[in-house]
């Protein structure tokens, strides 16, 4: 089951890379905030417009599901294996 730990330990390696990615995307302040008062209505109103994500993001997330689902097929395979009666 040396595999499935691999695979995990990669996958760990994937997400503290995603969050360290999103961390420094957050802290670009990816977004517009544009007030609109309205006087007469009593009315303030704020919009708020975020950027687009880096692509890396996705990239990194789907690399971190794609390491988490082969752990588990080697953990599946091995378990497998062992108790074949054959």
């Amino acid at each position: 089951m040396i595999e499935a730990y691999w695979k995990t330990e990669r996958a760990r390696y994937h997400l503290d890379e995603l969050k360290a990615t999103i961390r420094k995307w957050t802290e670009s302040k990816p977004y517009v905030l544009t007030p609109d008062d309205n006087v007469e209505q009593a009315l303030h109103k704020i919009t708020i417009k975020f950027a687009d994500p880096p692509v890396w993001i996705h990239l990194i997330a789907a690399d971190t599901f794609h390491c988490l689902r082969a752990a588990l097929d080697y953990a599946v395979f091995t378990l497998a294996k062992d108790n074949v009666p054959y």
